[in-house]
């Protein structure tokens, strides 16, 4: 299959998916087993990925493209939550930071976060 050729050649694995029409993707999706969907998701467009969850023939292909975004969330969160703590602590123990000419400050939810 096409798909595992490309496995190992992500840009090209993503260009070939966005060539596809709706409904040949989700051909492509149906015939790639749950297990193998769970190692190359990542790998495709997730916009296209998310436009055919519903018509998937096989909830376990379903499940497995839900279980795997949902891996990804957790994990973007971990990391978002892990900088606003390095922030805060920059923060914290340089307060005279902000006031650097190449620095700024903007308060998000009264949470503060630094761009350089």
């Amino acid at each position: 299959m096409v798909v595992k050729f490309l496995v190992n050649k992500p840009e090209k694995l993503k260009a070939f998916a966005h060539g596809m029409s709706h409904e040949q993707f989700t051909e492509l999706l149906d015939n790639v087993g749950a297990e193998e969907l769970k190692d190359i998701i990542h790998k495709l467009p997730h916009e296209k990925v998310i436009s055919v969850i519903g018509d998937l023939g096989s909830k376990d292909q379903s499940n497995a493209i839900i279980d795997v975004l949902k891996e990804k969330l957790n994990e973007h969160s971990k990391q978002n939550k892990e900088m606003i703590e390095m922030l805060k602590q920059i923060k914290d123990d340089m307060p005279d930071i902000g006031q650097a000419p190449d620095f700024t400050i903007v308060d998000i939810n009264n949470d503060s976060l630094l761009f350089i």
